[in-house]
């Protein structure tokens, strides 16, 4: 009798064990060396990863970069802004240039990430095309607002090497799909909040796009 009770007791706990446990290891199909615990709750299975969250990958080195360090002292920016500017496009009435970009960066006493360049001069570049597109819709002008999508899809999402930024991204196309498709008021509102003081290298243009473009920053 005795055999027989703990027999029971035995086949009792690895019951409890077993129905208790709802916690079971996986492989991770993302990273195999990272395990994952399946977590069941009823009917719902759900799968927590158990490793260190992904982190963005290290920017790429620079060659303007001398010493290696990631920065650039303000030499090493002068010179990766004149080497990169020629690289973008620029709206055909928009007055911009590498000595006026270097002039207003300010980095006399400061150091910038490299490859920063892509960050300051793609500051011009993107006001500059959001400017034009808002202006090309106003006017129904379809070929300046494919021009203009085209720089903002394929080169101000897409050529800085330190925008990882995934949802920011997502944000940005969502707001350019809504501005070709005619609703145009929340590129205006980035437009005002973000490009004050890009507006300005814009030449003579005729009345009412000139208007426009006030209306958009001020």
């Amino acid at each position: 009798v005795k055999r027989s009770s703990s027999m029971l007791v035995v086949v009792a706990l690895i019951l409890l064990v077993g129905c208790g446990s709802d916690k079971t290891a996986e492989t991770n199909p993302t990273d195999p060396e990272t395990p994952m615990v399946t977590e069941t709750q009823g009917a719902v299975v759900k799968v927590v990863p158990t490793g260190p969250a992904p982190t963005a990958p290290p920017a790429p080195p620079s060659k303007f970069d001398a010493d290696g360090d990631g920065f650039y002292t303000a030499e090493e920016f002068e010179q990766a802004v004149r080497a990169r500017f020629p690289e973008y496009e620029w709206p055909a009435d928009f007055a911009i240039s590498a000595d006026i970009i270097v002039q207003r960066a300010g980095t006399t006493d400061t150091q910038i990430e490299a490859p920063g360049e892509y960050t300051v001069i793609g500051r011009y570049h993107a006001c500059a095309w959001e400017i034009t597109l808002l202006d090309a819709a106003h006017q129904n002008n379809q070929a300046e607002i494919d021009t203009a999508l085209y720089q903002l899809r394929e080169v101000r999402l897409k050529k800085n090497p330190l925008y990882r930024d995934e949802e920011g991204k997502a944000f940005m196309r969502d707001m350019y799909d809504k501005a070709e498709l005619g609703e145009t008021a929340p590129l205006q509102e980035w437009v005002k909040n973000n490009c004050q003081g890009v507006q300005q290298f814009f030449s003579a243009t005729p009345v009412p796009i000139i208007e426009i473009r006030k209306g958009y920053i001020w």
